[in-house]
């Protein structure tokens, strides 16, 4: 349809990358605005021990609510839930 512009939800899976994750969702704040406005970015912590967690949440105050968070148990890819 011309002159709709469609909404992007980009979807992450983390476990045990503390030390990627800030990048790759920095990386996609950059892209994503290029191509809509309308757009979010979701990354699922999978019950990550290496600060995956403490990264994220830091991330949520510079990126605000375009950033969510959902929290696996690590049991299967089914049992996510949202957690912000």
């Amino acid at each position: 349809m011309a002159g709709t512009e469609h909404g992007i939800s980009a979807f992450f899976p983390a476990c045990h990358d503390a030390a990627s994750i800030g990048s790759v969702v920095a990386a996609a704040f950059a892209v994503l605005p290029e191509c809509t406005s309308d757009f979010e970015i979701i990354v699922v912590n999978d019950g990550s021990s290496d600060g995956t967690a403490a990264v994220l949440a830091g991330l949520g105050p510079k990126y605000g609510e375009r950033f969510r968070i959902a929290i696996g148990s690590g049991s299967s890819p089914g049992s996510y839930w949202p957690s912000v």
